[in-house]
């Protein structure tokens, strides 16, 4: 089958690599392919696919992956008419005016009766009315629909009942986020070091000045407090590319005013998935803010510490935590950085987060049970 993945591509997170990993071995267990992923950034995705090929072997793929410029309309078209099936792969259906590529392409899609689905995504924030409409079209023309949370699926609901209960609720599925199927795969020698393992994100793109600093000035005493606790802190970007804000660069800020503290370190080096993966799971303890790092530090650390900046109630970080922590195991590892007037303490423990180990497994077996009743 010629399978065409849309999405966020092009500017890759960590969190990217793993949701096309785990996308791309979704529809190899049904078949070997050839996959097409729509990039943003071709040269990134292409570096991409080059530093995952380890994973991709290891995961044992065996179709044939290569992306395009979907920006160039006369590309996108090309690559819609002569695929099978046109999927939005991964990431958040929210307010960006790229939105519109997704749109357009399940339209364009559905008139040539091309399949379309929609693998894997979260639906938020999304709160301009010309983006929520955008979302319900692309709901419209979707096949089916297989979202990440149970809060996602619910917002699909909602869009539908504003807009006119045009979307068919029977192929609307919720499952886990695909980013986690990779995490099955992955195996390295235990090794653990006295080392906690950081994720933050800058929030420039969303905070104004004032309230920046204080957020900094809340993370950085953060880290002056944890670095007693352990042998070395390492700050670990989840991504490295200047649009979507490379981590490396926040994280130097940081550093800059933790001099003093020569436990404290960034790691510049850019690294695959998989080694990303080795320093979470080897180290005592993690703290994240980006979401992919939080699933990543739950499922393979465990003893893990939640900032989140998201919104509380319907955030994504929210939403896997309520479907993923029935017993509030994070209860009092979880801040919300919307809490300004608090700050951030996290008593270190031993405990460790429990879930079922086979979780990955069942993820893709749904996600390819569902595929193959519906698409194939």
């Amino acid at each position: 089958m010629n399978i065409c993945i849309l999405g966020w591509y092009g500017t890759e997170t960590l969190g990217d690599r793993a949701i096309i990993e785990g996308i791309i071995k979704i529809f190899d267990s049904i078949e070997k392919n050839d996959i097409s992923i729509g990039s943003l950034y071709p040269f990134f995705t292409e570096r991409t696919l080059i530093e995952e090929q380890e994973a991709l072997n290891i995961m044992g793929i065996t179709s044939n992956i290569y992306c395009f410029d979907v920006l160039n309309s006369k590309t996108l078209k090309k690559q819609i008419e002569t695929s099978d099936l046109v999927i939005m792969g991964g990431g958040p259906l929210m307010d960006l005016s790229e939105l519109d590529i997704i749109d357009k392409s399940f339209q364009y899609a559905k008139k040539r009766k091309i399949h379309t689905g929609i693998i894997g995504c979260g639906i938020g924030p999304l709160n301009k009315p010309e983006f929520r409409r955008s979302v319900y079209n692309i709901l419209i023309n979707s096949d089916i629909s297989i979202f990440r949370d149970t809060n996602s699926l619910s917002e699909a609901q909602i869009l539908n009942n504003q807009f006119g209960n045009r979307i068919d609720e029977t192929t609307l599925y919720a499952s886990n986020d695909p980013a986690i199927i990779p995490i099955g795969f992955f195996k390295c020698e235990n090794n653990v070091k006295d080392r906690l393992v950081v994720n933050f994100r800058d929030l420039g793109f969303q905070t104004d000045n004032s309230l920046l600093t204080i957020v900094d000035n809340k993370l950085i005493s953060l880290l002056k407090n944890m670095s007693n606790q352990f042998k070395e802190i390492v700050l670990l970007p989840n991504h490295i590319f200047s649009i979507g804000g490379d981590d490396r660069f926040y994280f130097s800020k940081l550093k800059q005013e933790l001099m003093d503290y020569e436990n404290i370190v960034v790691i510049h080096k850019p690294l695959s998935l998989f080694q990303t993966f080795e320093i979470i799971k080897n180290s005592k303890a993690a703290i994240g803010m980006r979401y992919h790092s939080i699933v990543f530090q739950s499922y393979l650390n465990g003893n893990n510490y939640i900032l989140d900046y998201t919104e509380k109630k319907k955030g994504k970080i929210i939403s896997f935590l309520n479907d993923n922590d029935p017993n509030e195991f994070f209860a009092d590892r979880y801040y919300s950085l919307i809490d300004l007037n608090k700050g951030i303490e996290f008593k270190i423990t031993k405990d460790i987060f429990e879930y079922d180990n086979k979780i990955f497994e069942k993820t893709l077996e749904f996600y390819v049970s569902i595929i193959k009743r519906n698409i194939y």
